[in-house]
């Protein structure tokens, strides 16, 4: 039953890991992964060099509804090209007209031609198939005017939004099919490092889409308002990397980050993250899925495992419980690695793994112990009932051929005792003898059979083997005879007439096991062990003793007995004669 059931733990995991596995390619959990993942994001390091100018409420205040006359934004171009930066990315699109004017565009247009730092003006891709290697529909661009300029150059500020609408990746480059061939256009914070003159650490493993990695939450990147730019010898954006872009929350520039589920960060501060990112070189990846894979088959057949080793249920539950916090913390370890493991198809492999095996044990496994323990617990003692079920499969119910020890005893004269008593009072007076004697059988590791009538069927040696089961047969005969001279002075005392018996003993082969119809079994033993000692036990009629044993029991008694030879008798269905012996009492 063992090998079956550890089959059958083995079977249940793989079918689990087999649904499982195709998880990982159908994206099952995927939002979870997310979440999960979201939680592993931890504050990092914050580039010197990268510096965001903000349009806040302020700004707003100062100068008036947005979108502002295109000269405010030229007299800051202007004014920073006093203390040049290393690059200045506009998240601002100007793709429209100025609502002033052309005059006012070709404002901004000369300022352009002027300035003697990089500038790098943002584009959208619109509808930009990722799964389609970039390629964008249509792009919308600044005005032509103000591409012109030498120090000009297009990024684009496309972020990519899972389904939950938190941004959690971006496409470092897009691409747009024009009539003079494909177009490449890197992403606005990609363009803006590689115009600065900085390098970008381990450019060349640059993914198409890359996921976005964040140094803080919302306003942990160093922000400063728009209008400070023209206070009297300001050049905070000296040899820095500007991002200039809205962050006031009336304009709605806004995204979901993993960091600000509760506070929503500004578009141009997530460009300027990934910015850091890639002066810093922080990077994740995500695992292959084949590695996913084999994580989720070792977890679901280590559970099996657990199911199979540990006899009692809570420990293989507490090893899956354990099992699954030491995988959520090497996914945490890994991510601040820098790389992702998919976590939610591992972990669910495990629970439902555990779930199905903790189920298909509690009924099927253990409600065959259960049977097994009803059935011994009225045969056996409670600690022999407690080696059986730690060793259930060293237990054959069909039927099996055992060497036992078998007893038979029977009152003496019990028709005529039945015969001067009441109905009620005889069996009182039975009750308390079979208790007696039922104790000592239990006492001594052995198995009750049955009661046939006023005689007693008991045996040693099964259903767990006993080494001792020979001396153990005797020890109990005899504690049986001391025993019930005790209750026999009770019973005189009561008026009640004396119960005398006799007792048989044989040692040999017999079948033990279930043995009866589909609705009613009963443990029990068969054969020409069973056969001989009941025989046995009547003849202490004939030669007027109390016990009665077989040589094969006089052998295996060790010394420990005085026995004496009563004979060799013919016992039915036995060719050879039986020596019998006595125990003097």
């Amino acid at each position: 039953m063992k090998k079956i059931t550890n089959g059958i733990y083995f079977f249940l995991s793989l079918i689990i890991g087999l649904i499982f596995s195709a998880g990982v390619y159908f994206g099952f959990f995927s939002g979870l992964d997310n979440f999960i993942n979201d939680s592993f994001f931890t504050v990092k390091p914050k580039s010197a060099d990268i510096l965001i100018i903000g349009i806040d409420n302020v700004d707003l205040q100062k100068y008036g509804q947005w979108p502002w006359n295109r000269e405010a934004l030229a007299s800051a171009l202007s004014k920073m090209n006093e203390e040049k930066p290393k690059a200045v990315a506009l998240d601002l699109m100007l793709a429209e007209n100025s609502r002033v004017g052309a005059e006012d565009d070709a404002k901004l247009a000369e300022v352009l031609n002027k300035i003697n730092y990089p500038i790098i003006l943002a584009v959208e891709g619109n509808k930009v198939f990722l799964q389609k290697e970039n390629i964008a529909d249509f792009l919308i661009k600044p005005l032509s005017v103000f591409q012109t300029a030498s120090q000009v150059s297009l990024g684009h500020a496309n972020i990519v939004l899972d389904s939950d609408k938190v941004a959690r990746s971006y496409p470092t480059k897009i691409f747009i099919d024009e009539i003079f061939g494909k177009i490449e256009i890197r992403s606005l914070a990609y363009e803006t490092i590689s115009r600065s003159g900085l390098k970008i650490k381990n450019e060349d493993n640059l993914d198409l889409t890359e996921k976005i990695v964040y140094s803080g939450p919302a306003q942990s990147i160093r922000t400063i308002s728009f209008y400070r730019i023209f206070e009297e010898k300001a050049n905070f954006w000296k040899d820095k990397i500007v991002f200039m872009g809205v962050t006031a929350p009336d304009l709605h520039d806004y995204q979901i980050t993993p960091f600000s589920k509760e506070k929503p960060m500004a578009g141009v501060e997530i460009q300027a993250n990934i910015a850091n990112a890639l002066l810093s070189g922080d990077k994740l990846t995500v695992l292959p899925k084949n590695l996913n894979i084999i994580l989720i088959f070792f977890c679901v057949l280590l559970t099996a495992f657990f199911f199979q080793r540990f006899k009692k249920i809570v420990w293989s539950v507490f090893c899956a419980t354990i099992l699954t916090v030491i995988f959520y913390f090497l996914a945490m370890a890994l991510f601040d690695l820098g790389y992702i493991l998919p976590l939610s198809n591992i972990i669910f492999s495990i629970i439902f793994s555990a779930i199905i095996l903790f189920v298909y044990r509690y009924l099927i496994v253990e409600k065959e112990k259960r049977q097994l323990r009803n059935i011994f617990s009225r045969y056996v003692s409670k600690e022999v009932v407690g080696e059986i079920m730690k060793n259930p499969d060293a237990i054959t119910l069909g039927g099996e051929e055992r060497e036992i020890t078998v007893f038979f005893s029977d009152i003496r004269g019990f028709t005529t005792i039945s015969e001067s008593m009441s109905s009620v009072k005889l069996v009182s007076m039975l009750n308390r003898y079979f208790t007696l004697m039922t104790e000592e059988i239990i006492k001594n590791r052995g198995t009750l059979d049955k009661y046939i009538g006023d005689a007693i069927m008991a045996f040693w040696g099964a259903p767990l083997a006993d080494e001792n089961q020979v001396e153990n047969a005797l020890k109990t005969s005899m504690s049986m005879l001391n025993n019930l001279k005790e209750l026999n002075k009770e019973l005189l005392k009561e008026g009640l007439p004396e119960i005398k018996i006799g007792i048989g003993l044989f040692h040999g082969k017999a079948v033990v096991g279930n043995i009866g119809s589909f609705e009613r079994l009963n443990y029990t033993a068969m054969g020409d062990t069973v056969n001989t000692a009941s025989r046995l036990e009547g003849l202490n009629k004939e030669y007027g003793t109390q016990i009665i044993v077989g040589e094969s029991v006089m052998k295996k008694a060790q010394g420990k007995y005085i026995f004496k030879f009563l004979g060799a008798v013919k016992v039915k269905g036995k060719n050879e004669e039986v020596n019998v012996y006595t125990i003097e009492v």
